[in-house]
C-alpha cells in the first residue's frame, strides 16, 4: 500500500529524496509552498504524514491540522522551525523501504485503545479553555524572534491537546523549559511536573525507577517504591533523552500510553494512571527506528505532534533577553549583580553556542564571578570561539 507524505514549506523548490524506481514508487510526495495549495492535496489525498515548515504559524495552518484529521484520524502532523531540520527528516525517512514506512505511520495501536487512551478530537486543536493561560512568564520561552514566536503559537495550541508531545533539538538548546511551559499552559498545570533524565538512571533499576518495584522481587530493596510513572499522576511525565532507555522499557511505556495502567516490577497488580507524557531527544529519530535504537511502536504514539527548539544560534537577537534573565536569576542565587559592557554583548551575539542556552548560562554564571568591579568585559567572558575575539 503506497504512503503519503504531505510537505508544507515556504521554501517550495526542493531536491527529490526519492529516486525514481518501481519500489521507491510506493511512496507518494506531495509538496506545496502555503496553506492553500495544502488543502487542495489534503481535499484529494489520504496524507500519512505531514511536515510543516511554516513561517509564523496561524490559524489558517491549525485549520489546516483540523481538515487533515477530519479526513484521516490517522494522519501523523510534524512541525519544523526551519527548513533544515525538515531535510534532515526528509533526507532520513527515503532510506526507509516503503513498506517500513506505512508501519511507521500506523496508528492501529491508538485506534484499538480508544476507551483507555482516546485520539485526540479534531475540534479540540487550537481551543484552549478559559482556565488555561496564554500568556507566558518571565520563565517561560524568552525571547521575542520570529522563532520563538512562532513556538509560542504553537504551544498555545498543542498544551490544551491530552496526547503526548515529542520534542527535538539539540542539545542545552531548552526542551526541558518547553517541556514545563506546555505543561503550565495545560489543564494539568496545577498537577504535578516530573522531568526524568533517561542517560541518569542506572540501566540495572531503570524498570524500578519508572514503574515501581514489589519489596519481595527486587534483591536489596527494602521497601515498596512508587515509580515515576505513578508518581507523575494527573499530572505531566517528561521523559528527556527518551531514546536512552533500553528497548525493553521503551516497549513498557508503550503500554503505559496505550492503556493508562502501570505495573511495578514483580507485582501483579496493575494501577491505572492519567499522565501525560512528554518526551525529547537530540537525536533523529526516524534514524533510531531504523538502526534498532528506538521502539517502532513508541515512535508511532509519540510522533502525533513534534515540536522542536530551535538551536540559540538561530535566534541571536534573543541572547541580550536571555542575558538579563540569567543575570536576574543568578542574583536570587547569591550571585552578584552586573551589567554586559557592550564589547561583551557583542562577543555573546556573535557567538556559534555549540551547547546552546545551557552554555550561555555557565558563560554569564562563570562572568559574574570572575569578573571585578560592577560591568562584565569581554576579557571576562570564556568563550570557545576565538573567531569572536579577532572580529573585535
Amino acid at each position: 500500500m503506497c504512503s503519503t507524505i504531505l510537505v508544507i514549506s515556504d521554501r517550495q523548490r526542493r531536491e527529490p529524496c526519492w529516486k525514481e524506481s518501481k519500489e521507491q514508487r510506493q511512496v507518494k510526495l506531495l509538496f506545496a509552498g502555503s496553506v492553500a495549495d495544502a488543502q487542495e492535496w489534503i481535499a484529494g489525498e489520504s496524507v500519512d504524514l505531514t511536515l510543516i515548515a511554516l513561517k509564523g504559524p496561524d490559524d489558517e495552518t491549525f485549520a489546516l491540522v483540523r481538515q487533515s484529521l477530519e479526513k484521516n484520524q490517522e494522519t501523523r502532523v510534524m512541525f519544523f522551525s526551519n527548513d533544515k531540520e525538515l531535510d534532515d527528516t526528509l533526507s532520513a525517512l527515503a532510506k526507509f523501504p516503503p513498506g517500513e514506512l506505512k508501519k511507521l505511520f500506523s496508528t492501529r495501536a491508538i485506534a484499538g485503545a480508544t476507551k483507555t487512551a482516546p485520539f485526540t478530537h479534531p475540534e479540540r486543536i487550537g481551543t484552549a479553555s478559559s482556565h488555561e493561560s496564554t500568556s507566558f512568564n518571565e520563565h517561560e520561552l524568552i525571547g521575542n524572534t520570529t522563532e520563538i514566536e512562532r513556538l509560542k503559537a504553537l504551544v498555545r495550541k498543542i498544551a490544551p491537546v491530552g496526547n503526548a508531545i515529542m520534542l527535538q533539538g539539540e542539545t542545552g538548546a531548552g526542551k526541558k523549559v518547553l517541556a514545563r511551559t506546555i505543561h503550565n499552559h495545560s489543564s494539568r498545570k496545577n498537577e504535578v511536573f516530573i522531568p526524568v533524565d533517561c542517560s541518569a538512571i542506572n540501566k540495572s533499576n531503570v524498570e524500578e525507577k519508572l514503574f515501581g518495584c514489589n519489596a519481595k522481587a527486587s534483591a536489596g530493596a527494602a521497601h515498596r517504591t512508587l515509580g515515576l510513572v505513578r508518581s507523575a499522576d494527573q499530572g505531566t511525565l517528561f521523559l528527556d533523552r527518551i531514546t536512552e532507555l533500553p528497548i525493553s522499557v521503551q516497549t513498557k511505556i508503550v503500554r503505559t500510553i496505550k492503556e493508562r495502567t502501570v505495573k511495578p516490577v514483580g507485582s501483579s497488580t496493575i494501577y491505572p494512571v492519567d499522565i501525560r507524557i512528554i518526551a525529547s531527544s537530540n537525536r533523529n529519530l526516524v534514524e533510531s527506528v531504523k538502526n534498532g535504537t528506538f521502539c517502532p511502536d513508541l515512535y508511532e504514539h509519540l510522533n502525533t505532534i513534534t515540536l522542536y527548539a530551535p538551536p540559540l544560534r538561530e535566534r541571536c537577537a534573543d541572547i541580550p533577553l536571555l542575558c538579563t534573565h540569567f543575570i536576574n536569576k543568578l542574583f536570587y542565587d547569591g550571585y552578584p549583580k552586573k551589567q554586559l559592557s557592550d564589547s561583551a554583548m557583542a562577543a555573546l551575539c556573535n557567538h556559534e553556542w555549540p551547547g546552546n542556552i545551557r552554555e550561555l548560562e555557565n558563560v554569564i554564571r562563570c562572568a559574574l564571578i570572575l569578573s571585578d568591579g560592577r560591568q562584565v568585559e569581554l576579557h571576562d567572558l570564556s568563550l570557545s570561539d576565538k573567531n569572536n575575539e579577532q572580529q573585535l
